[in-house]
């Protein structure tokens, strides 16, 4: 069912529909956390036209999922968060974990989703992008943690709230594969600019669209209490030339296998 409204002159009380409730709590976390959003004008003019000229296209978040994995390798401490409770500590999670917002059309209603990649840094740009993909357009049930989220959407407040405490203050007790290191949101697609994406977490990309003369804002928001903004301005640094050096070789690579792909059908 979709999100339920009162006809026009009628006012009342509506219960929060499932649909809203994971975000409800999502928000409630990330509000204790302090986090500050950097914004960097990066060019990847290169980068845009190589994207489209591959034998798939190759979206935007899929490019950042994997450069900021590839630069993560060297800096450990972008695999750490803060557990505030029983007493504030660092946790270091062993390995990397994306967790992409994708938003779905459910049973009537606008779900968010977080559709987790583990190891990002070992996976292809198509290997990604066919994920991603996948996570957009096969049925909600299909994909396990979408349809977990909806069963968890439907607990009990108290409940939920606790599996959460629970999550965010242990880690190291929960499966690593369902934990993110980093997120990446955008609306960019949508022609449209989020300037301070809420994150319970300690890292969340977000980008604005491309403009023509290839600049695009590129925003890091980080907790505070870990990094401060000269340490995520050269990170953001690090993220532009990984783009201009790994990314543009790999996209190079593809054009080039298209293009040979090509030259043997001609040639046959």
């Amino acid at each position: 069912m979709g999100t339920k409204s009162l006809p026009l002159g009628r006012g009342g009380y509506l219960p929060i529909p499932p649909s809203r409730a994971f975000i409800s709590d999502y928000l409630h976390f990330a509000a204790r956390v302090p986090s500050h959003p950097l914004v960097r004008m990066c060019n990847l003019k290169r980068v845009d036209e190589l994207r489209k000229s591959g034998p798939i296209t190759i979206g935007w978040t899929t490019l950042f999922t994997r450069a900021f994995a590839l630069m993560a390798i060297h800096h450990p401490e972008l695999r750490q968060r803060i557990c505030d409770w029983p007493w504030a500590r660092i946790y270091q999670k062993p390995s990397q974990g994306a967790k992409i917002c994708v938003s779905r059309k459910y049973q009537g209603a606008d779900w968010l989703f977080f559709f987790g990649i583990n190891s990002p840094e070992t996976l292809s740009l198509v290997e990604i992008q066919n994920l991603l993909v996948d996570a957009k357009t096969s049925p909600v049930e299909n994909i396990v943690p979408f349809y977990q989220q909806t069963l968890y959407s439907r607990c009990p407040r108290f409940l939920r709230r606790f599996m959460w405490f629970m999550v965010l203050n242990f880690p190291g007790l929960g499966r690593e594969a369902s934990k993110g290191t980093f997120g990446v949101s955008s609306v960019a697609s949508q022609k449209a600019i989020s300037i301070h994406p809420m994150s319970a977490g300690h890292m969340v990309l977000t980008y604005a669209p491309i403009e023509e003369n290839g600049d695009m804002r590129v925003t890091l928001v980080y907790d505070h209490r870990l990094f401060d903004g000269s340490t995520i301005a050269n990170f953001l640094s690090e993220l532009e030339e990984t783009f201009i050096t790994l990314i543009v070789e790999e996209l190079n690579e593809l054009c080039s296998e298209a293009a040979s792909g090509i030259r043997l059908q001609q040639a046959s």
